[in-house]
């Protein structure tokens, strides 16, 4: 009698998993069109989509984010969803540092290498009269540029006395939305190539008015030289700024020689599926 029981809840089990999935939307694959600009800046300036690229779309049907992949290096980008979901203009990118609607996070450690791309964050807003996704920074863009660094070089570290430049952080509720600097602690560390003699970064770092500290260490971490920042820059949203070279033989303090204004964008199609 225990085992026709047992098998009678497992048919109905079964039963009401059938109609459960026969009620739930199917899945079926997603996908929007974006120029070729993206919010990644490699070591040369140039902008450009990258096979595997991520942006983080978020499903107000589901209350979750969805990753949406570019999977071949073009302006294509897709996802498979439940075919009733329904995406906002609450869109990140790069999606691995999405860590809530109103929090991302900036990496610790970057790869020194010529080649290495840098992923800049930005958010998504629609712009009035407009039903495409426009990206934008959340945060400043600081370029280091570093020459005869000294034998055993293997560790850029950039940090600032007084604030963080690495972790997560919450974003601002004013558009347009842009990631603020806060007390603490936090550096970030690139390393450097094998033998390089000199060496060029450009990172993302937060919105706000800090100073700046520099090191570079071996790779047991000792100290081979270090420029302490005493004077606080203004670090303004969607702005690259330059710093001095950076001459390991001759330290001078820490200064910006060039402002660029970098409001990139990338604007995509209308959402589809299959």
């Amino acid at each position: 009698m225990k085992r026709i029981l047992i098998y009678l809840a497992m048919l109905a089990a079964a039963a009401a998993c059938t109609r459960q999935e026969t009620d739930s939307p199917r899945m079926v694959e997603w996908s929007f069109d974006a120029v070729a600009t993206k919010a990644g800046l490699d070591q040369q300036g140039r902008f450009s989509w990258d096979a595997g690229d991520r942006i983080a779309v978020w499903n107000a049907t589901s209350g979750a984010f969805v990753s949406f992949r570019n999977p071949a290096g073009s302006a294509r980008f897709s996802a498979s969803a439940p075919s009733d979901a329904h995406f906002t203009d609450c869109a990140f990118y790069p999606a691995d540092q999405v860590v809530s609607a109103a929090a991302v996070t900036l990496p610790a450690s970057y790869s020194g290498a010529e080649e290495a791309a840098r992923a800049f964050p930005m958010h998504a807003v629609v712009e009035e009269g407009s039903t495409l996704l426009s990206f934008r920074h959340l945060g400043a863009l600081l370029t280091v540029p570093l020459v005869l660094l000294p034998d055993g070089a293997a560790i850029l570290e950039i940090g600032s006395p007084s604030h963080g430049l690495s972790g997560t952080f919450a974003l601002t509720d004013t558009a347009p939305r842009r990631i603020e600097a806060v007390a603490g602690s936090g550096a970030v560390r690139i390393s450097i190539p094998a033998d390089a003699l000199s060496l060029t970064v450009t990172l993302p770092i937060p919105v706000g008015s800090y100073p700046l500290s520099i090191r570079v260490l071996d790779a047991a971490e000792t100290e081979l030289f270090a420029v302490e920042g005493t004077e606080a820059i203004s670090f303004q949203r969607a702005c690259q700024y330059i710093l001095d070279i950076i001459n390991a033989s001759a330290v001078h303090p820490i200064s910006v020689v060039q402002t660029e204004m970098l409001e990139i964008q990338s604007d995509s199609g209308a959402w589809s599926h299959e």
